[in-house]
């Protein structure tokens, strides 16, 4: 009996039945190259995103920036009182 032949079924019976070696073979090639992908998108993204939230920087406001000046001693505290007053709105 030759390797292929199984107890009177050959290779031709299985092609003729729908068993080809060959056959759904492609779709673990296509599944493992989806999930490489999947992985390696998963990894990107990651970075992008820790390496992002410590570049964001938010914009200061009106009064932190008057505030540091005036720790700074750039302004007097007549200075400070009066333009915190006008941030405020109380000109």
């Amino acid at each position: 009996m030759k390797r292929w032949e199984c107890g009177g079924w050959n290779r031709n019976t299985f092609s003729m039945m729908g068993f080809v070696p060959w056959g759904p073979e492609w779709f673990g090639g296509i599944m493992m190259v989806f999930w490489w992908a999947l992985i390696v998108l998963a990894i990107v993204a990651l970075v992008r995103w820790v390496s992002g939230a410590s570049r964001v920087s938010r914009e200061k406001s009106a009064q932190e920036i008057l505030d540091e000046r005036y720790a700074r001693g750039e302004l007097s505290k007549e200075e400070y009182t009066e333009k915190r007053a006008v941030i405020a709105g109380r000109s």
